[in-house]
């Protein structure tokens, strides 16, 4: 299934989104969705944003949580868990 960007205007695969989330030391978590072909790449891709907005080069780098939006699912809980 391909859904239109429409910030960037190009077609996204919604198998290579993953729902990434991490920090610069001592500054707030950043949470985003980042078109990738590998956990790898959108660690990277999402760790280079997120250092280009706070401005920082040196400091520790944090990711909490890379993630397929595609193997989501396997990670939703219902009421029925519970039980």
């Amino acid at each position: 299934m391909k859904n239109q960007c429409t910030t960037h205007e190009n077609s996204i695969n919604s198998c290579d989104l993953y729902l990434v989330a991490g920090r610069v030391c001592d500054c707030e978590n950043e949470f985003k969705l980042v078109s990738a072909t590998s956990a790898e790449e959108a660690e990277d891709i999402f760790e280079k944003y997120v250092r280009g907005e706070a401005g920082i080069k040196g400091n520790d780098f944090y990711i909490e949580h890379c993630q397929k939006i595609s193997e989501m699912n396997l990670n939703v809980l219902t009421i029925n868990t519970l039980a």
